[in-house]
């Protein structure tokens, strides 16, 4: 077992690195994996699924950062305006440069989305293994209480009907919790859906209920062609129909022209449809949806198509006689290795629990430094140290 001394870790980390927040213009809401680079050096990151950027800030104040995201237009900020900043949001807009704008009828965009689904569905790497960064929490009333990240693979192999098979293996794992009640922990559990082995499901982007064609019919679109690094891109806008009790997201998916293939996937819950998320009542205990974000991204490497980040968060709302809480989860998986030859897992490492947590701390190195895409936020770094806030 490794030991490190968190505290000066801490202190070190929040001296040497910025933290922001990347948001579009039109609607404030959050942009996930945005690139956020300090020009003239190797120093860069990606936001989180919140839009949240940890960045190493070892560069002079006359250097300054590029943040930039597909379907948006870049913005350059010299490092010495940010440092002033209490509170850093980077402000995105639309990428202007369009090659094509047209608002099109439902069938039209119909026709696009199914033909990627099902060209993407089709050219998911199987048998491969997908290694990487993976980490998960849980806030309670907006206070960490659980904390897991760790080194994981997914085997993916395709079935007879088409979707992946997933096995899993972890490596290392580093945990950090603080205890609270145990029915709370059930009732957690139980119904969060977001569970470790079912990341490796979005290999194959066609598991995402929100491209079941048969609820096309309940969402509006607006096309966009756009050029991204010398490629023409589909950029699909969608928002619920209004009134829709079956449509309840709102966000963006991108699909590469030339090959047809779903590079990503963005949404959130609309402010429209936020008064049909239902609360369910499991023996006096009411649980209600208060939010749900994914994000997910593909890349065509090598010929091999394949999935390389997943951000997930889920909230809900718990309300019993001994219960009055908040419950925010958590969970992203950064792909930094892909084997399609020979694809396996060890046995030895095999896992089949939901929560990385459970595994607890058994790691050798200080894996984090070398495979995570993005440091801590303050707000981690002060709970793995063992600060109160």
């Amino acid at each position: 077992m490794l030991f490190f001394n968190a505290q000066l870790f801490a202190q070190d980390q929040k001296l040497n690195y910025l933290q922001g927040k990347v948001v579009e213009k039109s609607t404030g809401q959050a942009i996930p994996y945005a690139s956020v680079r300090i020009n003239n050096s190797s120093q860069n990151t990606i936001s989180n699924i919140e839009g949240v950027f940890v960045l190493s800030n070892n560069s002079k104040t006359t250097d300054s950062i590029a943040v930039s995201a597909v379907g948006f237009s870049t913005v350059k900020t010299a490092l010495s305006d940010l440092n002033s900043k209490p509170q850093i949001v980077i402000v995105l807009e639309e990428n202007i440069t369009l090659l094509n704008t047209v608002t099109v009828t439902p069938l039209k965009a119909e026709e696009i989305l199914k033909n990627a689904i099902r060209n993407s569905s089709k050219n998911y790497s199987a048998p491969s293994t997908l290694k990487g960064y993976y980490k998960e929490f849980v806030k309670r009333d907006s206070l960490l209480t659980k904390y897991a990240d760790g080194i994981v693979s997914y085997l993916i192999k395709r079935q007879k009907n088409g979707t992946p098979e997933v096995s899993l293996a972890v490596s290392q794992s580093r945990v950090k919790e603080i205890e609270i009640p145990e029915e709370e922990d059930k009732i957690n559990q139980l119904n969060t859906p977001i569970k470790i082995k079912g990341i490796g499901e979005f290999s194959d982007p066609a598991k995402t209920s929100l491209l079941d064609s048969a609820n096309f019919k309940y969402y509006k679109y607006q096309l966009l062609e756009i050029e991204e690094k010398e490629k023409q891109i589909y950029v699909i806008n969608f928002s619920p129909i209004i009134g829709s009790k079956k449509s309840l997201y709102t966000g963006k998916i991108y699909i590469d022209k030339e090959s047809s293939l779903i590079l990503g996937l963005d949404y959130t819950v609309a402010p429209s449809s936020r008064s049909f998320l239902t609360d369910i009542n499991i023996l006096g205990i009411h649980i209600g949806v208060i939010s749900r974000m994914l994000s997910l991204r593909y890349k065509l490497e090598n010929d091999h198509y394949h999935l390389s980040y997943v951000g997930q968060q889920f909230g809900m709302r718990i309300r019993s006689k001994r219960i009055n809480q908040q419950t925010i989860f958590k969970s992203e998986f950064w792909v930094s290795n892909v084997i399609t030859d020979n694809a396996s897992l060890s046995k030895e490492e095999l896992y089949t629990k939901n929560f990385l947590y459970k595994r607890g701390n058994q790691y050798q190195t200080e894996f984090w430094k070398d495979y995570a895409f993005m440091e801590n936020t303050d707000e981690e770094v002060d709970f793995l140290a063992g600060n109160k806030k």
